[in-house]
Parts: structure tokens; sequence; C-alpha cells
């Protein structure tokens, strides 16, 4: 198998190519977290891999394929744990609104949103944001049908595009909270207590409308 060797002074390392990918994304991530969007120059992401910069290409093509790359990791492991918390419902009711804790940590101060925004807008994509979107649609689409399984006896399309709703209301919300978080913040007198606050609410919203699915379809 073909191996990278990484840079780190005194030694050379040799990871396979994944083991590869993976370091490199790890320290994307962690940056992005720390830095937004300013660290993930591909040149320092590189040298606090340990690699070169032309490695770095070597496993992704460009700077963009690196931050398509990521974006498809992060947005993949945040549905695929509302997924796994969904699916144990109602047992998992605290465990839910601690997912949404999560959530808006990962997208409001974790660089998430406005990386998925960069990729939204930004031009220079090479036409691989199908990547993202591709990787993330079935996520999405299973956890629309594990919400519209909830409304038992009312008719399916109408349940499937209430959960569709509910999830975009999520999603739209919290990347928008992610991206201008300090100016909503200001324009509406709240301080940074507010975001899990707001993240706890939501929850609630979003359950109490989830049980009138229910109670209708019982109905």
């Amino acid at each position: 198998m073909t191996t990278d060797e990484g840079r780190v002074p005194g030694r050379r390392v040799r990871r396979t190519p994944e083991a590869a990918r993976a370091l490199l994304l790890d320290v994307a991530e962690a940056r992005l977290g720390k830095l937004g969007l300013a660290g993930l120059k591909v040149a320092d992401v590189a040298a606090e891999a340990g690699m070169s910069h032309g490695t770095l290409l070597h496993h992704f093509g460009s700077s963009d394929a690196l931050r398509l790359q990521l974006a498809k990791r992060m947005a993949e492991r945040l549905l695929d744990e509302v997924l796994a918390i969904e699916r144990e419902r109602p047992e998992a009711q605290a465990e839910m609104a601690r997912f949404f804790e999560q959530l808006f940590r990962a997208l409001a101060g974790g660089g998430h949103a406005r990386l998925i925004a960069w990729l939204s807008l930004g031009e220079s994509t090479d036409g691989h944001l199908d990547v993202l979107v591709g990787s993330t649609a079935e996520r999405f689409e299973a956890l629309v049908e594990v919400i519209a399984s909830r409304a038992v006896g009312r008719d399916i399309e109408e349940a499937r595009r209430e959960a569709r709703y509910l999830v975009l209301l999520v999603v739209s919300s919290a990347i928008g909270l992610g991206v201008a978080r300090d100016v909503l913040f200001s324009e509406l007198r709240l301080d940074a207590s507010a975001e899990l606050d707001y993240a706890r609410w939501l929850n609630g919203l979003i359950h109490e409308r989830v049980d009138v699915l229910q109670t209708a379809a019982e109905e």
C-alpha cells in the first residue's frame, strides 16, 4: 500500500493515505474552531500536521477541496448523531436536548456555519459542492422519515412536508446564528448566555410541534 511520509522534525512518519487525510482533516477542524476560515490556509494546515504543502495538495487536490471534505465530514457527523438520538425516542429526550446544545456549539462556535456559508456563496469550488450535498442528502432524508413516522395515521406526504420544515427551521436557524450571532445578539439585546438557552428553547419548540403531529394523527 502507498504510504505518506509526514514531515516531523527529527524523524519521518509513514502513514497510509487514509490516515494522512484523516490527520489533515483533524488539524483543519481544530484550526477552524480556533481561528475561523482564516485557519484553513493550506500551508498552515499542512505545517501543523507535520506535512508539506505539496503532500496536502496530493491528498485533496486544492484548498477548496479540503474545505469541502471538512464540511462534508462535520455535517455527516452531526447528522449521524441526531439520527442516532431521534431513533431512540421517546427515551432520549434529555439526550436530544444535549444534542441541540452541541449542534449550536458546533455551528456557532466551531466555524462550521461560516464554512457552509462560504461554500454556498463562493464561486471557486470547482463544481464540487455536490460532494457536500450528496453526502448529506440521504441522512437528511432519513431524519425526515424518522420524524414523519411518528404521525401514525396521518397522510404520509403531509407528515413528510411538516418534517422537512422542522428540519429546515433547525438547520437554517443554527447556521444563521453561527454566521451572524454577534450582530443578531447586539440588535436583540441578548448576551452570550442566550445562545444555549435559545438552543434549549428551540429544542422544546420542535418537540412540541412533533407532539402536535402525533396528536393530530391519533385524532
